[in-house]
C-alpha cells in the first residue's frame, strides 16, 4: 500500500507514537526536572499522566506574599501536595486550614493572634518554622506550644523580642533544633540560659544591626552547642567589633567545636592577624570561610595555615585583601581547590595565571575577581587567561573587580572577540555578569556572540560600552532577548 506522506494516517501514527513515549513515567520525570516552574502549569495540561507528574512540583512550595484569595483557594484544593508555605497574612476564616504534609512554615509581618496560633498548632509536625517581625500578645503561649513540636529542627526569627516569661520555653524549643537563624532577636532576660544545653544544634546564623548584650548572649549560647558545624555572624556595630571577636576566637582556639568547618563573619573590620591565625589553626577542617578584614590582615603566613585545607574548601571569601598579597595567592587557590564552588577576593595577576598550573575548580559557580594586566601584554596574554576561564563550565555568576592603581583604573579583562572572547562559549550556564567600572568597549559583534552562546544570561551590571549612544542601543538589544542591564 502506498501512503501519501501528507496523509492524516501518518499524522495519527506519529501522534500515537509520541503520546505513548511521553506517557512513560521515566521520560516524564526526566522532563519535569528540566522544566522551569513558570512553564509547569501549561505542561500539566498536556495529558492526565503529565498532570499527575507536574502537580506535586507546582504545589510543593507555595508563597502568598500578599493577599491572593484565588491562590489560597487553589492551595486548599491541593492541600496534600503543599510542603513549604509562606504567608504574609491570614484572615480568621482561614485559620482552620490544614496542610497535612507541610514540612516548612514561614509567617511574615505577623502579630501572633488567635487565628495564627490556631494555624500554627494545626501543623505540629512541621520541621521548620520562620517568624518575621513577630510580637506575642497576651493569651497565646507560643513557645510553650512549640516546645511540644517533636519534629521541629529549624527555627528562623527576624526582629523578634523575647519576653522574660517566654525564656524558659524558648530555650526548651532550642534544645530541639539543628539549625537556628536569629536576626535582630532581642532577649529581655538571659539568666535561664545557664540551665540548658543544646546537643542537636549544628548550624547557627546570628545577625545584629543594633548594639546590646545579645552578641555576648549568643556567644554563650553557641558554646553550649558541642556539635556545632557552622557559624554565621553578621555584626554591624562598633560595640560588636570590640566584644565579639575575642569571645568567638577563644572557643575556636580551644577546639570547643571539634566539628566546626564553616565560619562566616561579616561586618567586623577590626580583626587582628593573631585572631585570624587562631581561627585558621583552631578549625580541623574548613569548607566555608568568609571574612571581611583590613587589607593587611591576610598575609602569606595566613595562606600557609589555609593551604592544608585546599582539598576541603567549597566557599572562600577574602574581602579587602592587599593586592600585592592576593594576586599571587589567587592563582594558587584556583589551581589547588578542586571542590571550590564560590571564590571572592580582590585581584589575580594575569602573568601568573599563564605561567601557573591549570585551574582545577571545575564546579565553580561564582567568581568575584579582578585580573591585573599590563597594557602592552593584554592582547597576547588575555586569550591564555580565557583558556583557564573556559574550564569553569559550571560558572553562573562572574564579577570582574576593576583594578585601580592609586585613583586610576587599570586594564582588566576586555570582553572582545579579538582578545579571545570566543573561547568562553563553554560558559553556557552563566546567568549574572558584573562589569562595573571595568571600561569595556563591546560592539555589536560581541553582543551577537553573547546572545548566541550565553543563552542562560539574564543580568548584566555595569557599562559595556563607553559611548553612551551606542551603549543605549546595545542595551535595547539585550532587553529584547530578556537580559536586564543596569
Amino acid at each position: 500500500m502506498i501512503i501519501d506522506p501528507n496523509s492524516s494516517l501518518i499524522d495519527h501514527r506519529r501522534e500515537a507514537h509520541s503520546s505513548s513515549a511521553l506517557a512513560i513515567p521515566e521520560i516524564v520525570s526526566n522532563v519535569v526536572r528540566h522544566v522551569p516552574l513558570y512553564h509547569m502549569p501549561a505542561c500539566a495540561r498536556v495529558s492526565k499522566s503529565w498532570y499527575q507528574a507536574f502537580m506535586p512540583f507546582i504545589w510543593e512550595n507555595v508563597s502568598l506574599d500578599r493577599p491572593r484569595p484565588s491562590l489560597l483557594e487553589a492551595a486548599k484544593n491541593h492541600h496534600r501536595l503543599v510542603k513549604t508555605l509562606t504567608l504574609d497574612s491570614l484572615v480568621p476564616q482561614n485559620a482552620g486550614l490544614r496542610f497535612p504534609n507541610l514540612k516548612s512554615l514561614s509567617l511574615r509581618s505577623f502579630t501572633v493572634e488567635q487565628q495564627h496560633s490556631e494555624f500554627i498548632l494545626n501543623h505540629s509536625d512541621i520541621a521548620a518554622l520562620g517568624l518575621n517581625y513577630h510580637k506575642s500578645v497576651p493569651g497565646f503561649a507560643l513557645w510553650d506550644a512549640l516546645s511540644g513540636f517533636r519534629h521541629l529542627r529549624e527555627l528562623s526569627l527576624t526582629d523578634v523580642t523575647m519576653d522574660k516569661k517566654d525564656m524558659n520555653a524558648f530555650w526548651q524549643v532550642c534544645t530541639l533544633l539543628e539549625l537556628g537563624v536569629f536576626y535582630d532577636v532581642h532577649v529581655a532576660d538571659q539568666s535561664s540560659l545557664s540551665c540548658f544545653e543544646f546537643p542537636r544544634m549544628k548550624k547557627l546564623h546570628i545577625s545584629t544591626s543594633r548594639s546590646g548584650n545579645n552578641v555576648l548572649l549568643f556567644l554563650e549560647f553557641a558554646q553550649k552547642c558541642p556539635r556545632l558545624e557552622s557559624c554565621h555572624w553578621g555584626l554591624y556595630s562598633k560595640y560588636d567589633d570590640v566584644e565579639f571577636l575575642p569571645g568567638f576566637v577563644q572557643p575556636v582556639a580551644a577546639k570547643t567545636w571539634p566539628n566546626l568547618h564553616e565560619v562566616v563573619i561579616t561586618g567586623v573590620h577590626k580583626m587582628t592577624r593573631n585572631q585570624l591565625f587562631e581561627i585558621l589553626e583552631g578549625m580541623q577542617r574548613i569548607t566555608i570561610l568568609t571574612i571581611h578584614c583590613d587589607p593587611d590582615i591576610f598575609t602569606p603566613s595566613s595562606m600557609t595555615l589555609l593551604r592544608p585545607q585546599f582539598s576541603n574548601l567549597r566557599i572562600l571569601f577574602l574581602g579587602n585583601c592587599n593586592s600585592s598579597v592576593m594576586c599571587p595567592m589567587a592563582q594558587e587557590i584556583l589551581s589547588s581547590c578542586p571542590l571550590l564552588e564560590e571564590f571572592s577576593s580582590t585581584w589575580i595577576d594575569a602573568d601568573l595565571v599563564i605561567k601557573g598550573k591549570p585551574w582545577v575548580c571545575f564546579g565553580l559557580k561564582k567568581l568575584v575577581l579582578g585580573f591585573v594586566f599590563s597594557s602592552s601584554t593584554l592582547p597576547a596574554v588575555q586569550p591564555i587567561v580565557f583558556d583557564q576561564l573556559a574550564r569553569l563550565t559550571r560558572l553562573e555568576h562572574w564579577c570582574l573587580w576593576p583594578y585601580t592603581e592609586g585613583d586610576v583604573l587599570q586594564d582588566t579583562v576586555a570582553l572582545k572577540l579579538e582578545y579571545g572572547l570566543g573561547k568562553l562559549q563553554t560558559l553556557r550556564e552563566l546567568k549574572y555578569l558584573i562589569l562595573e567600572n571595568t571600561l569595556q568597549e563591546m560592539e555589536d559583534q560581541e553582543i551577537d556572540w553573547i546572545l548566541k552562546h550565553w543563552k542562560a544570561l539574564r543580568y548584566i551590571r555595569g557599562r559595556f560600552c563607553l559611548e553612551q549612544h551606542r551603549e543605549q542601543a546595545l542595551t535595547v538589544r539585550l532587553q529584547e532577548h530578556g537580559i536586564f542591564s543596569h
